[in-house]
């Protein structure tokens, strides 16, 4: 039942980065296109992950090299399609949940079993627990990345142009530019 889940799971998310980077593609063709590269990349690892599972058989080492590409693409992706935006908060909740992506990954990586800081972690309950918070964060990137771009465009602020003339000189003209009382 994992396994249908984990696979129903994934074809959603890869379903999800196509979606952003469709919508990237006809909105801001040249400034998405590298988030769109990676995002067709990300959709593609978590497709290969589905169709060659992890553990022994054919494919061994497809498994983690995609899931590798998922874990470090979909925080790039992300953090690119924020970069120089206007101070938004979407903008800043996109940021920071692809710096606390790629953290969470520094530490898993740096936590490893064979890493040199791996002793100063006792036992795998860091390790699962790192794992679960990265996998968190990288499910919530792909539906911020998508409503930060199908969000419909800011309206700019209406201009304000009062005619600071009277009210009673806007109903009769002036001959002299004067206001008649």
């Amino acid at each position: 039942m994992i396994d249908l889940a984990y696979a129903v799971g994934s074809l959603v998310l890869a379903g999800g980065c196509l979606a952003v980077a469709y919508r990237l593609a006809l909105s801001e063709p040249v400034r998405g296109a590298a988030s769109r590269v990676l995002l067709v990349a990300v959709a593609a690892g978590l497709v290969l992950a589905v169709i060659f599972p992890e553990g022994p058989g054919p494919g061994t080492e497809i498994h983690p090299w995609a899931t590798a590409l998922v874990v470090t693409g979909l925080p790039c992706a992300a953090w690119m399609l924020a970069r120089g935006r206007a101070p938004h908060m979407l903008w800043w909740v996109l940021r920071a949940a692809s710096v606390s992506a790629v953290l969470l990954l520094a530490v898993m990586l740096a936590a490893r079993p064979g890493s040199v800081l791996s002793d100063l972690l006792v036992g795998t309950a860091p390790m699962d627990l790192l794992e679960r918070a990265l996998v968190v964060v990288e499910l919530v990137l792909v539906p911020l990345m998508a409503f930060a771009v199908f969000r419909p465009p800011a309206q700019p602020a209406p201009e304000n142009h009062h005619d600071t003339r009277p009210l009673n000189s806007l109903a009769r003209p002036s001959l002299h530019g004067f206001d008649q009382q």
